[in-house]
């Protein structure tokens, strides 16, 4: 599954300053993946302190007709499966087409 282009429902706000990926979605899309270890903490709208434990590095993604490789914290939210929240339209400027 991991050659194979997968479309999924992003969810995109550059002020969380992570990505977050749901550990179900990194489960089922990077199986064997291998991933990093992480202790990052986000705290939700309530105010709810969820903690990370590891991290996909260099995920390919694409946006339009840009391809960029970004890090995904993995989190236990299953409700959002995909969030990018790093500022990337900037780094979708910069990257060759």
């Amino acid at each position: 599954m991991k050659n194979e282009p997968v479309a999924a429902k992003v969810h995109y706000n550059p002020y969380v300053g992570i990505n977050v990926i749901s550990k179900e979605l990194a489960d089922t899309l990077y199986p064997n993946e291998s991933i990093t270890r992480s202790q990052k903490l986000l705290q939700s709208p309530s105010r709810l302190i969820l903690e990370s434990h590891e991290v996909l590095r260099v995920v390919p993604v694409r946006i339009k007709d840009s391809r960029i490789c970004l890090d995904f914290h993995i989190f236990y939210i299953p409700e959002i499966p995909l969030l990018i929240g790093r500022p990337i339209m900037k780094l979708l400027q910069e990257q060759p087409q």
